[in-house]
């Protein structure tokens, strides 16, 4: 009986071209999520740039740092937060989207890793948030402010506990998730690469104009999985 001796096609190769196996609703989705993941991304690295000061979480506030500017602080901390839980599923989806066969089970524990981290990150955010924001009113007695800012200063700890674990999940997801992409091949090696900055993120802050080393990096990475997500989906 003949065989047919030509080699089976590797799906990793190209997931960057179209992919007529796609149904119209599959299309839709894909295509809202690569805008998500895209929207969001600017939106965040606009964000970082006008970022508060005094907003990181390893540091410790006083109520004159907070109080003066409590309304824009509290509102840029809290959108912080909700683009960080938007985008992060978006990006971990978008990969999970173009690695199916080499590097498939990578991609989906670190696109697990990156769903559980991003939630407490953001949870511990609103949480650091909040701490500060109420005892900063400018109708309490300064005296009660102070204290209330004085037990956060000798009890920090809490308000790092859920965040900085979040943070370091999120990252190995990042990482993983970019292994994942560089063994698949499914998209230039360039954006699994760029990528790695969050792990830049552990000494460089993410704010300001200093925040551009990491935060350039990590737009072109989103922006990159985007095209080639949205590229897959035209028939």
């Amino acid at each position: 009986m003949p065989t047919d001796s030509r080699p089976a096609p590797d799906i990793a190769q190209d997931a960057t071209l179209p992919n007529p196996s796609f149904d119209a609703a599959t299309r839709l989705r894909l295509r809202l999520l690569c805008v998500l993941l895209a929207v969001t991304a600017v939106a965040g690295a606009a964000l970082s740039l006008l970022w508060p000061g005094g907003s990181d979480s390893g540091t410790v506030l006083t109520v004159d740092d907070v109080r003066s500017i409590r309304q824009a602080w509290w509102g840029m901390l809290m959108a912080g937060a909700v683009l960080s839980a938007l985008q992060v599923p978006a990006q971990a989806l978008v990969v999970l989207s173009l690695v199916r066969g080499r590097g498939a089970t990578a991609a989906t524990w670190g696109a697990a890793a990156m769903w559980i981290g991003v939630a407490l990150e953001t949870v511990g955010l609103a949480g650091f948030t909040t701490a500060y924001y109420f005892p900063s009113d400018p109708t309490i007695d300064g005296s009660a402010s102070e204290a209330v800012f004085q037990a956060i200063a000798h009890d920090h700890l809490h308000l790092l506990t859920i965040q900085i674990p979040g943070h370091l999940l999120l990252t190995i997801g990042i990482v993983v998730q970019a292994v994942a992409l560089l063994r698949a091949r499914v998209t230039p090696a360039w954006i699994p690469l760029t990528s790695l900055a969050i792990v830049v993120t552990y000494a460089v802050p993410g704010s300001g104009a200093i925040g551009l080393v990491t935060t350039v990096p990590l737009l072109i990475a989103s922006l990159g999985l985007a095209r080639c997500a949205w590229r897959r989906t035209t028939p």
